[in-house]
C-alpha cells in the first residue's frame, strides 16, 4: 500500500474523518482524527505493523499500557475505507462503523509523533474548524470552477440559437440587456466563489471580459486574439475570405493599402492569409460539410463558428487553470 492517496480518497476520507468524533470524558473534550497525516507518517515504516509497535515502546514510559494489536490498527484503516463490522446481540445482527477509540489514537501519535498523545488529534475549537474549512475549500474549490466554467460554457452555447447573441433564443426580442444580465451574474458568482483568491479571480474576470467581447460583437468573427490563438480556425471565418474568394482584385487593393475611407483612413483586415491558409481553410469547410451529409444534419456555419469557439474557450480556460 502507497502513500498517494487520490482526490476522491480525499474527500472520502475528510469526510469519514468529520463523521467521527472521539470525546476524552473526563476533560470533557472532542477530537477528529487526522487519519492522512496518520497514513503519511505510517508510510514511512512501510507500513510495518512491528516498526510501529517498536516506536510506541521507546516512546511511552508506562509499561502496563500495551499497544494495540494488529486487529485494532487495521480497524482504524477499515473505518477510513469504508469498512463496516457486524456483530450479534441478543440474537439479532448489526452492522456498525469500525470503531476507533481515544487509547489507540492516542497510542499512535505516541508512535508517531514524536511521543506526543495528542499528535494525530484534532481537537474541534474554533481555530481548528477554520482550518477544517480551509481544507474543505482546498478540496472542492475545483468545482467552483467547474460552475463558473459551466456558466460561461452556457453562454457560448446560446451563439447559434440567440443568432451570435441579437436575440433572446426562442423570441425576436432584443438580446443585449438578456446577456448583459448574464455576464453580470457570472460575475457575482466568481466574487462570492473566489473571495480571497486573487489570483484565480483576475483569471476569471479576463475570461468573462473575453467572452463578453465575443457576445457584444453580435458577430463572427469576435473572438478575443488569445483565444484565436488558442484555435487557428476561428480564423476561418473572418470575413477577408470572402474578398479573396468574391474579389480577388479588390484584396489585393486593400492588401497594398490602395483604399481609403473617406475620412482618409486606410480599410486594412486584420490579417492577410496566404495561399497555404486559404487552402487549408477549404479542405475544412469541405470536410465539415461531407461530415454534414454523411451523418444527415443541417449544415450550419453558426454552428461551426461555435463549436470552434467552445474549442478555443475550454483551451485557454484548461491552460490557464492547469
Amino acid at each position: 500500500m502507497g502513500n498517494k492517496i487520490s482526490k476522491n480518497e480525499q474527500e472520502h476520507i475528510f469526510i469519514r474523518k468529520l463523521a467521527k468524533v472521539i470525546g476524552e470524558d473526563e476533560k470533557s473534550r472532542y477530537f477528529w482524527f487526522s487519519y492522512q497525516h496518520f497514513i503519511e507518517l505510517y508510510a514511512k515504516l512501510d507500513f510495518d505493523y512491528e516498526k510501529l509497535k517498536a516506536k510506541y515502546e521507546l516512546a511511552e514510559t508506562d509499561l502496563d499500557k500495551a499497544f494495540p494489536d494488529k486487529r485494532t490498527i487495521a480497524r482504524v484503516m477499515g473505518y477510513f475505507r469504508g469498512e463496516k463490522m457486524s456483530e450479534e446481540k441478543k440474537g439479532k445482527r448489526y452492522v456498525r462503523d469500525m470503531p476507533i477509540e481515544l487509547r489507540t489514537a492516542k497510542a499512535l501519535g505516541m508512535a508517531l509523533c514524536d511521543g506526543d498523545p495528542y499528535g494525530l488529534l484534532l481537537e474541534i475549537e474554533t481555530t481548528n474548524i477554520l482550518k477544517i474549512t480551509e481544507e474543505a475549500n482546498e478540496l472542492w474549490g475545483a468545482r467552483d470552477l467547474d460552475h463558473i466554467y459551466g456558466m460561461m460554457n452556457n453562454i457560448l452555447y446560446d451563439l447559434e440559437p440567440s443568432s451570435y447573441y441579437w436575440y433572446i433564443p426562442g423570441t425576436e426580442e432584443d438580446a443585449y440587456q438578456y446577456y448583459d444580465m448574464r455576464l453580470q451574474s457570472i460575475r457575482h458568482e466568481i466574487d462570492v466563489r473566489f473571495r480571497g483568491k486573487n489570483e484565480e479571480r483576475s483569471k476569471l474576470y479576463t475570461l468573462v471580459e473575453e467572452l463578453e467581447q465575443q457576445v457584444k460583437s453580435c458577430s463572427h468573427p469576435g473572438a478575443c486574439e488569445r483565444w484565436v490563438k488558442a484555435n487557428k480556425r476561428l480564423r476561418y471565418f473572418d470575413c477577408v475570405y470572402a474578398f479573396v474568394e468574391a474579389n480577388p482584385e479588390l484584396y489585393e487593393s486593400i492588401q497594398n493599402g490602395e483604399i481609403h475611407m473617406e475620412n482618409g483612413n486606410t480599410i486594412s483586415f486584420n490579417f492577410y492569409p496566404t495561399e497555404q491558409e486559404c487552402k487549408e481553410r477549404k479542405e475544412y469547410f469541405d470536410e465539415m460539410f461531407a461530415k454534414s451529409q454523411k451523418l444527415n444534419i443541417k449544415f450550419s456555419e453558426e454552428r461551426l463558428y461555435q463549436n470552434e469557439l467552445i474549442e478555443a474557450f475550454r483551451t485557454v480556460f484548461e491552460a490557464d487553470f492547469s
